[in-house]
């Protein structure tokens, strides 16, 4: 997965950050195991790192937790954010549907990553993942072809080029 961040931040151009449903601390912690690799430092392009206190909630999940979900409207509206990130400019990346259920239109819903198995080399050794994240993989194919059609509404996009239209690429 570092490798696909770091392609896509310095071959691309994409802008990162990190939204997670976890605490303050644990979502620090991610974000430097995940941008902060010796081999691919990208902790300083992390335009964002966002933990629990900027989610919503909408009820409560199987295990009778809170269900949070990851409103995009918070960013776009957010003044330090506002006409700088849009509906037509703003992908989310996530693994789980119901998080981001209010912003389906942008959307992407990627396989699980799970930093603690990844090999910074190869990913993770999961061929689901990979699928996904590895070199050449699903998101590769997709970031690369939005990345060429730059004045491109990303909700348009996202309809005419569905995620599952570039699996089994590689």
């Amino acid at each position: 997965m570092r490798e696909l961040l770091h392609w896509a931040r310095h071959k691309r151009g994409y802008e990162l950050a990190l939204w997670t449903s976890a605490s303050a601390p644990v979502a620090q912690g991610v974000a430097k195991h995940i941008f902060a690799a010796p081999k691919f430092d990208l902790l300083h392009d992390c335009v964002m790192v966002l933990d629990q206190t900027a989610c919503g909630r909408k009820g409560r999940t199987d295990r009778n937790t809170p269900n949070f979900v990851k409103p995009l409207e918070r960013i776009w509206l957010n003044p330090k954010y506002e006409n700088v990130y849009t509906s037509a400019n703003t992908l989310i990346l996530d693994n789980e549907e119901s998080k981001t259920a209010l912003n389906a239109e942008n959307a992407v819903r990627v396989t699980t990553f799970d930093p603690s198995q990844e090999n910074a080399e190869f990913g993770s050794g999961n061929e689901d993942e990979d699928e996904d994240f590895g070199e050449g993989g699903a998101l590769w194919h997709f970031l690369d072809a939005l990345a060429r059609q730059p004045d491109v509404d990303v909700q348009n996009f996202m309809k005419s080029n569905p995620i599952d239209s570039f699996r089994g690429m590689n």
